[in-house]
């Protein structure tokens, strides 16, 4: 896992959480607990989906390729 004082980290996830809290506490503190949970909820769901996935793609046109799976190739990318 990457810094989790990163760039992506305090514009994606820390900002609008913040400003999610309190546009709540503003307009209905009772709902103060709620808007947390959904916050932490999205930056979870944020941080989790911005990490390295295992991807595949074909070398060759599927039409042109055997059934096996000789023409995959495996590759990592990371989410931005």
């Amino acid at each position: 896992m990457s810094n989790l004082f990163a760039p992506q980290y305090v514009q994606g996830v820390y900002i609008p959480s913040a400003l999610l809290l309190v546009g709540t506490a503003i307009i209905k503190k009772e709902w103060l607990p709620f808007a947390a949970i959904l916050a932490a909820a999205l930056g979870g769901w944020k941080v989790y989906s911005n990490g390295t996935r295992l991807i595949l793609w074909y070398l060759c046109h599927p039409s042109d390729c055997s059934s096996s799976p000789q023409g995959t190739q495996a590759h990592r990318v990371s989410g931005v």
